[in-house]
């Protein structure tokens, strides 16, 4: 999820011949925002502050306000399947976690609500909600069906220093056959002590649990799995135990490891150690196993790098116990663009031709500002999947499209995301203030009945306030007018759906903006 003045790059698939060579994400037009939400207008007020309208300037960011998904199969051109629209609090917005090549992926929106197709867009189904404690960290998570059902439920615990104590998923309904769950346990400093996994399958339950136990210089002591399916009864557990070379030694430097593996009712156990090996960098440059007792060679990775310390290819080998040499098992190849991973090459040994058989490529093409531009992938040498993308000026994601490749080279199908932004204020004074009316209003309920109210927290009304309620294609539907610090708009005339709100004083300076929604 992402944000700023709205954007749309959209591309139509170019219609394939078999005459020309096959052609992929031709930007041909740009879709409007009228297509995109089925003939309806969204005009989100998304210019920035002005000082002289009579709000308190602050740092500018940009938001995802909206998002929208089109498919297609073959050449046709991809048709709207869905559109989202991310209703926020206040000042919230993005997150500042931001993902591989600084795209932000997450937001802090409150709800969002979803346009379908077989609906003829006609109503916005809450698709997400979420809840953030004081701190702006994420609480709880729900996914939502179109019948408002939850779909998936997500929730976090915080330590007194806002670091993630506990994180719980719950996918489907522990009351049907199907569901999943998982809870994760961390310690102050972000180190995983506990992994556990349960879930139901067609009525047969299955468990996981991991735990870790961390020693001095949060280095790994043990590590436990364990695994069971009380539908048969069979069970497995790993015990890993770490070795370092002295009391100092990190996770990432020890020596050896032990591993105790229990199968089926513990009537057959496996013993296996493992040793590294650094190169003068302090990179892991091999790892080898061996089966106890007896420590015979089982298996073993190498590791080689560039002089910048990245890893350029990985080598894994088995141990032949009959010819008593070691065999190639498979290899990847790594490529890099400065610091960002550009290429990925994953081999096989093909022992009657004797050399590397390629299984899977992918090659990332970056632009200007470093950010993906394109990505290929090829599976048995042939064009398998494309990626493309496109930006805004500050970097956020303005388009990802995916497009699957059939074995003659045509597109088979296409799905092309689009995201939409807007500017917002996250709360930090940028400038001075010059504001002539520094008001902080509160409005609630959000969604809205029959009534929808409005409090100022702060400041005092010098005159009468205005207030004007425009729908989503940009029409002023109500006007009402209050010089009281507290009221009450009757909005039991307008019909269900998304509008938005502007309190300004008499001179017209702009107090407040926002959006609600009328139920």
């Amino acid at each position: 999820m992402n944000k700023k003045t709205l954007l749309l790059a959209a591309c139509i698939l170019p219609l394939m011949t078999q005459a020309q060579r096959p052609q992929y994400d031709l930007p041909l037009r740009t879709l409007t925002i009228e297509e995109i939400f089925a003939g309806k207008y969204l005009d989100l007020y998304s210019s920035p502050p002005n000082p002289t309208e009579g709000r308190k300037p602050t740092v500018i960011q940009q938001r995802m306000i909206a998002s929208a998904n089109r498919k297609g199969s073959g050449s046709a051109t991809p048709q709207l399947q869905d559109s989202t629209l991310y209703v926020y609090s206040g000042t919230r917005g993005a997150s500042p976690v931001r993902a591989t090549y600084n795209v932000q992926t997450v937001a802090e929106f409150d709800t969002a609500f979803i346009y379908i197709r077989s609906d003829n867009f006609a109503t916005a189904y809450p698709r997400y909600g979420q809840h953030f404690n004081s701190n702006n960290g994420l609480v709880n998570s729900k996914l939502y069906t179109t019948t408002a059902q939850v779909q998936m439920e997500q929730g976090l615990d915080y330590y007194p220093a806002n670091t993630i104590k506990t994180g719980r998923s719950l996918a489907g309904d522990i009351n049907t056959p199907n569901w999943r769950y998982r809870e994760v346990t961390l310690s102050e400093t972000g180190k995983i002590t506990r992994d556990s996994a349960a879930e139901m399958n067609t009525g047969s339950f299955s468990y996981a649990t991991t735990v870790t136990q961390w020693g001095a210089g949060d280095r790994v002591e043990t590590n436990n799995a364990t695994t069971k399916d009380m539908s048969t009864g069979i069970r497995r557990e790993t015990r890993t135990y770490f070795f370092y070379d002295n009391a100092t030694a990190t996770n990432a430097v020890n020596d050896s490891t032990t591993s105790l593996t229990i199968s089926g009712s513990a009537t057959s156990t496996t013993i296996v150690t493992g040793a590294y090996t650094y190169n003068t960098a302090g990179k892991i440059a091999e790892y080898a196993t061996f089966n106890e007792p007896g420590h015979q060679p089982a298996s073993k990775s190498s590791y080689t790098y560039n002089t910048s310390g990245q890893m350029i290819s990985s080598l894994s080998q088995m141990y032949d116990q009959v010819s008593g040499a070691w065999k190639n098992a498979s290899r990847v190849d790594y490529g890099y663009t400065q610091t960002a991973n550009t290429y990925y090459l994953s081999s096989i040994w093909d022992e009657a031709a004797n050399n590397w058989k390629e299984i899977a490529r992918s090659i990332i093409v970056l632009n200007p500002n470093g950010l993906p531009d394109s990505m290929k992938n090829y599976y048995m040498g042939a064009l398998n999947s494309l990626y493309t993308y496109a930006y805004d000026a500050h970097k956020n994601r303005t388009r990802y499209a995916e497009y699957l490749i059939s074995t003659s080279g045509n597109i088979a199908t296409a799905d092309v995301y689009n995201y939409y932004y807007e500017d917002y204020e996250d709360g930090k004074t940028g400038i001075s203030d010059l504001a002539k009316n520094n008001l902080d209003i509160l409005v609630y309920p959000n969604p809205a009945g029959n009534t929808l109210h409005y409090r100022v927290q702060t400041g005092q009304p010098t005159n009468s306030l205005q207030c004007r309620i425009y729908d989503a294609s940009g029409r002023l539907v109500q006007v009402a007018a209050s010089s009281k610090k507290e009221d009450a708009i009757d909005v039991s005339r307008l019909h269900t759906g998304i509008y938005f709100l502007e309190i300004k004083d008499r001179e017209q300076h702009l107090a407040h903006r926002q959006s609600f929604i009328k139920q």
